[in-house]
């Protein structure tokens, strides 16, 4: 399949080079190219390319502002930033535009090409997994996640899949993605025979909704897991393709897959938020650091489907909610009050908070939280 591409350059040399380094690639045909942001958005509209190639200093504004005009748009396309260097800051200001990667102005032809075919590869999976989600005999993904460590997120991802299977009645299963040191198991007393790390050693040929249910571990409360690892595995253990494949299994079974994702923005983690039917992210009020990364993590991931929850909430909190809203620039979706003495006895005795105190009032707000799962949206 060829891929589109229109080149948006308002330097001639750099336009003619950028066109000579893609048509040295079979799979990629540069259908046009532009000057400026007005005229990339009329060949767009005309030519309807796959990918749009943006200078970052594309007049009138720059190619970030054209970015954010073909985003709102609605054209099926996809958009690259070019830049004079790969930025943490560029890379943010792209997502926040809607473009899908950065790349240095000084790329050769075959980094170019390869990251053509990755964003292109990205929407195309978006796309499959957009139709997929509209249809009713697949379940819900819901991602948990944190920009840092040590903010309750494990605790609340192992109480909201357990509030889930208890409420609904329905086949839920919680998976653990950390490849190291994952915690789910032990919050909820279960030692696996098998884990997800276990798993990633099978071919991806040979991976099947039966082959897959066999990793899986049992509650008592009807809650299926699937553990992260009994052994620390590098942070690139899971490759994105195997991991989007389990997840569609999943999906075909389970009503609800609950995912416990570290706070490491990795491609693997960027694709599994990205494809998550609700991603919530959980802060807390406890310190600057929390705030300041949590803000970074929403610039860094712009999804429209992130709720934020905050986390062990109590009038003795440091910062107040005020403060927390000022920051991020929106509001807070949901709050889990703190409990100094439930929540610890429950992770000591690996029995979910929700199960063992049901009315609670931390309980009650998880409860709470998994109604807006599965209620009027549904």
């Amino acid at each position: 399949m060829t891929i589109r591409v229109l080149i948006a350059e308002h330097h001639k040399e750099r336009r003619e080079q950028m066109r000579t380094a893609l048509m040295t690639g079979s799979a990629v045909e540069v259908v046009g190219a532009a000057r400026d942001g007005a005229e990339v958005l009329r060949l767009a509209h005309a030519l309807r390319p796959d990918i749009v190639l943006l200078a970052e200093d594309l007049p009138p504004a720059d190619g970030f502002a054209a970015a954010e005009e073909l985003t709102a748009s609605g054209l099926p396309l996809q958009t690259i930033l070019v830049c004079a260097e790969n930025s943490d800051r560029d890379l943010r200001r792209a997502m926040r535009a809607g473009a899908r990667e950065v790349i240095c102005r000084t790329a050769g032809s075959t980094e170019l090409g390869a990251a053509i075919q990755s964003v292109y590869a990205e929407h195309l999976r978006r796309s499959s997994a957009s139709s997929a989600a509209t249809s009713p005999a697949l379940g819900k993904v819901i991602a948990v996640s944190g920009a840092k460590g040590g903010i309750g997120k494990t605790t609340l991802a192992v109480n909201l899949a357990a509030a889930l299977a208890a409420d609904t009645g329905e086949p839920t299963v919680l998976v653990d993605l950390y490849t190291q040191f994952g915690d789910a198991a032990l919050l909820l007393n279960i030692f696996p025979r098998r884990t997800l790390a276990d798993l990633v050693q099978v071919d991806l040929a040979d991976l099947d909704a039966a082959l897959a249910e066999d990793y899986l571990e049992r509650h008592p409360c009807g809650l299926k897991l699937l553990a992260g690892a009994s052994a620390p595995l590098p942070l690139d253990a899971l490759a994105p393709d195997f991991l989007e494949h389990l997840l569609q299994l999943l999906r075909c079974d389970y009503a609800y897959v609950v995912l416990d994702v570290p706070p490491v923005l990795t491609e693997t983690t960027r694709r599994t938020l990205a494809g998550a039917d609700r991603v919530l992210l959980v802060a807390n009020l406890f310190d600057l650091t929390t705030l300041a990364d949590t803000r970074f993590w929403l610039e860094a991931v712009p999804l429209d489907t992130v709720q934020i929850v905050l986390n062990r909430v109590s009038p003795s909190n440091k910062l107040q909610m005020p403060d927390i809203v000022r920051t991020l620039g929106r509001a807070i979706d949901f709050c889990i009050p703190n409990d100094g003495r439930l929540v610890p006895a429950s992770v000591n005795s690996g029995i979910p908070f929700t199960l063992s105190h049901p009315i609670s009032k931390a309980a009650c707000s998880v409860y709470a939280l998994a109604r807006s799962l599965y209620g009027p949206q549904r």
